[in-house]
């Protein structure tokens, strides 16, 4: 695809609601939404393990296993809180945030501030949840192959969002199989069109870093037309 193209049409989109387009992103962002085109952010939080030692220097074997499953059961408990705001909470957002830019690019009017909860009140939040959880545990699962795997995969499932904000009851296989199908032959496009956005981001960086916050409408507007485009050819 033309990639000047589909940042020019998005550009143009944005004339006409740039202000809640950045609320939008920003408030997406403070929900934990890290939408860059693809979904490769699945992570487990780390957490580090001590030891005690007597005052003679010997290791008090008790105390250091003690302390192991107190560790252990800190990384589990964080890892899970972390899991179910990511799967209850965040990924909905990103489905929100996704119908958002598809609507208001479309039309090339403002969606709503209150589109960016459209997962919640879509009539099957529990779908939305679901589909979007097997997208990030495929992604994850296959990263346990070694990176590539899993980086292929991301950009494999990269339009599972637009697809459940455009039908928020398909099935999680039907959303997999559609989007890897829409991105057949276009996945070294997609990280392209990703990489296009580094100038601007280095410009947002410079600006106390304030700047990249600025440049989130763009991104997603661009990666809207971009889903746009895939599904009309996809259609045809």
């Amino acid at each position: 695809m033309n990639r000047s193209e589909l940042k020019q049409r998005a550009k143009e989109g944005l004339k006409k609601y740039y202000w809640m387009a950045l609320l939008v992103s920003v408030i997406a962002s403070m929900f934990g939404v890290n939408h860059n085109g693809t979904s490769f952010n699945v992570s487990i939080p780390a957490s580090g393990a001590g030891s005690s030692q007597s005052s003679g220097g010997d290791i008090n074997l008790a105390a250091t296993v003690m302390i192991l499953v107190v560790c252990l059961i800190a990384f589990l408990v964080v890892w899970i809180l972390a899991l179910a705001i990511q799967s209850f909470l965040s990924n909905v957002v990103e489905v929100g945030l996704c119908s958002y830019f598809i609507e208001s690019q479309s039309t090339g009017t403002d969606a709503g501030f209150a589109k960016i909860f459209y997962g919640f009140s879509c009539g099957n939040y529990m779908n939305v949840v679901k589909v979007m959880f097997m997208q990030k545990i495929f992604i994850f699962l296959w990263s346990l192959l070694l990176i590539i795997p899993g980086i292929i995969k991301a950009y494999e499932y990269a339009m599972v969002p637009y697809i459940v904000a455009e039908d928020p009851n398909i099935g999680y296989k039907e959303a997999l199989e559609r989007s890897k199908d829409m991105m057949n032959g276009h996945k070294f496009e997609l990280w392209v069109l990703q990489l296009s956005f580094i100038g601007w981001m280095l410009l947002g960086v410079l600006a106390c870093c304030i700047g990249t916050i600025f440049v989130l409408p763009y991104q997603n507007a661009t990666y809207a037309e971009y889903y746009m485009e895939l599904k009309k050819r996809y259609m045809e």
